[in-house]
């Protein structure tokens, strides 16, 4: 479990209505090093991968999956962070991040070297499915 740090072409692009903001309070303590974070609200609207900042912290968390109200498969102090202790009610926000224009950047990169072997024009549905 990493974050993305090299292009992985996806199967199927996200066509979901996603959600601009949410904000998740913490439940119970939870140490440096835990890999699933409960909240006292079921996760919706959300589809993983996707980054987290504790607002009391700073720490950036990358999210793998998700369970009901729980994160998990989390990767603590995520994208250059520091991992800290959590406490019971503290406030996690969904975040931007460097890593995800980055990943973008790499994703465009690769599908420009793919498409400059190939001997014919290529459409964009042929790309995105």
């Amino acid at each position: 479990m990493a974050e993305l740090s090299a292009s992985t072409y996806p199967t199927t692009l996200e066509t979901d209505n996603l959600v601009n903001q949410k904000i998740f309070a913490v439940t119970g303590a939870h140490n440096s090093s835990v890999t699933t974070i409960n909240t006292s609200a079921t996760i919706t609207g959300m589809t993983a991968p996707f980054y987290l900042v504790n607002a009391s912290t700073s720490e950036i968390i990358y999210v793998e999956e998700v369970d009901g109200a729980d994160f998990k498969q989390v990767v603590r102090g995520a994208d250059g962070s520091t991992a800290a202790s959590m406490a019971g009610g503290q406030l996690l926000h969904m975040a931007m991040v460097a890593n995800i224009h980055n990943q973008l950047i790499r994703e465009m990169n690769a599908m420009i070297t793919a498409m400059a072997v190939l001997s014919e024009p290529i459409l964009s549905s042929q790309i995105f499915g």
